[in-house]
């Protein structure tokens, strides 16, 4: 019995063993049919491989290696154009008949300046019209034209002039020419239905107005050779959520008066949303409104070569809450970082000379603030409102606390100010209410009026002068309880003022 036993033991371990060395020597072209696993037969070190999805023209790729697997899931073209990508086939449409053309003053080549006796719903641009290349869309062609819903322009359209499809109220498709080079005043304003736009490469302004009003706007592309976005060029875009770039640095050297930025929920950079940016190190200058108004950003490192950062460059980014001001900046803008209210901490770097009006206003969660250097210019309200702010740290070398620089700030609990500040602005510290006591050195030449209007908390200012200086505006303290003890009413006990 015990060597039957024994037999089925030894029988049932073969099996496992078999068993065990079948699965070892599994096909390798099985194995590689499943995404991301390695198989025992590949090359030591091989990777497991990072699938990236497949597109309409290419199958799944792997972004380490390359490889692919799959196929291309090709397109899905509705009324001539790839639901999917946007791609345009051709072969499918037709040139509309009746529009309306005019030659230009060289005879060289024509306009399309009307919609003449055309009753098609889906324009398609001629590239010839009687031998002659057609080069342009004239100003306010297709004005108020609510039939038609899609619109392809051509290669040879090199110009699209205002309001040349101003207020077509059912457009909901645009294929704009890869010739363009602008995009006119009001030239799609008030197109209602119109969802997507791709700007194409080699357009390099976009007026004023362009799109505004376009309500059902959800995205936009924006080329690498986009120079200019004209004022409201975006605006009333309510519902615009994605914005697509593929090179940062490009994005980043645009000349904006209006930013798709502000209501857009998310930047794409190569498809990858991006919520924590490095300014580019080719970028010397933030330029103006670059990040205006965008909810998805969350970090910001501005690297030691950039020298300026421009007005409302990150205004109104309300998920901000890390900021990195590099050692090379000497000039932040006007509204920068203004209503930016989520960030903590904020060190304002040595170089840095110049904060013009309501750089960092308003920005709530703001408690610890740094500041080095030698601040020479300082703009109105520069830290207005920054209910948050609690503690803060002035270097020596600043020299002028501008006008309302800490208006509002009603968590702020002291503050010590050096002795290179020369100048404290009108209401530099007005409606502080959590301040009890300040030390006015005697560096200070100038006090504007109202400099402490409203400090209810506030029982001393401490005065290192004897007398009121000359210009000290006769106001420098109204409505402000405190009592104004000039030099010879206290000293400094271990660094703090005591009366005498």
């Amino acid at each position: 019995m015990k060597k039957r036993n024994g037999f089925c033991l030894l029988l049932l371990l073969g099996c496992l063993l078999l068993s065990f060395t079948a699965c070892a020597e599994e096909e390798p072209s099985k194995q590689a049919d499943k995404p991301g696993a390695s198989s025992s037969s590949q090359p030591q070190g091989a990777h497991t491989h990072v699938w990236q999805d497949a597109t309409c023209d290419t199958p799944r790729i792997c972004g380490e290696c390359g490889a692919e697997e799959g196929a291309a899931l090709g397109h899905t073209f509705v009324r001539g154009v790839c639901s999917v990508c946007g791609e345009v086939d051709y072969s499918t449409l037709s040139p509309s008949e009746g529009l309306e053309f005019e030659l230009n003053a060289e005879a060289t080549a024509y306009h399309v300046v009307g919609i003449g006796t055309c009753t098609d719903i889906d324009i398609v641009i001629p590239d010839v019209h009687n031998g002659l290349p057609v080069i342009a869309i004239g100003e306010g062609a297709f004005d108020n034209c609510d039939e038609i819903t899609s619109v392809f322009l051509p290669v040879s359209i090199t110009h699209l002039a205002t309001r040349g499809f101003y207020s077509c109220n059912l457009l909901s498709t645009v294929v704009l020419s890869n010739g363009l080079t602008a995009i006119g005043e009001n030239a799609f304003a008030q197109c209602r239905s119109l969802q997507s736009v791709t700007i194409p490469e080699g357009v390099t302004h976009i007026e004023q107005n362009a799109f505004y009003n376009c309500y059902s706007m959800q995205n936009v592309t924006v080329p690498t050779t986009l120079q200019y976005i004209g004022v409201n060029a975006f605006g009333g875009c309510d519902q615009l959520k994605e914005v697509y770039i593929s090179d940062l640095t490009a994005w980043c050297q645009i000349t904006f008066e209006d930013n798709p930025l502000y209501d857009a929920e998310a930047l794409y950079l190569n498809g990858s949303v991006l919520t924590d940016i490095v300014i580019p190190d080719g970028v010397t200058t933030v330029v103006d409104r670059v990040f205006c108004g965008y909810e998805g950003l969350q970090s910001i490192v501005i690297h030691d070569n950039v020298t300026a950062i421009g007005a409302s460059a990150f205004q109104a980014c309300h998920n901000l809450k890390h900021i990195t001001i590099g050692a090379g900046v000497t000039v932040i803008g006007e509204q920068a970082f203004e209503n930016c209210s989520a960030f903590e901490q904020l060190t304002i770097p040595a170089n840095v000379t110049d904060m013009a009006d309501n750089a960092f206003a308003n920005c709530y969660a703001l408690q610890d603030l740094e500041i080095y250097g030698d601040l020479t210019t300082v703009g109105e309200g520069v830290f207005a409102g920054c209910t948050g702010l609690t503690d803060v740290y002035l270097d020596a070398g600043i020299t002028v606390l501008g006008q309302e620089m800490f208006k509002m700030c009603t968590s702020l609990r002291s503050i010590a100010i050096p002795g290179t500040v020369s100048e404290l602005g009108y209401g530099v510290f007005w409606s502080c209410k959590e301040l009890t006591e300040i030390v006015i050195p005697s560096s200070v030449e100038k006090i504007g009026d109202k400099a402490f209007q409203s400090c209810k908390k506030l029982e001393n200012i401490y005065c290192e002068a004897e007398s009121k200086p000359e210009k000290w505006d006769n106001g420098w303290h109204s409505e402000c309880p405190a009592v104004i003890r000039w030099q010879d009413a206290w000293q400094y006990v271990d660094g703090k003022p005591a009366l005498k």
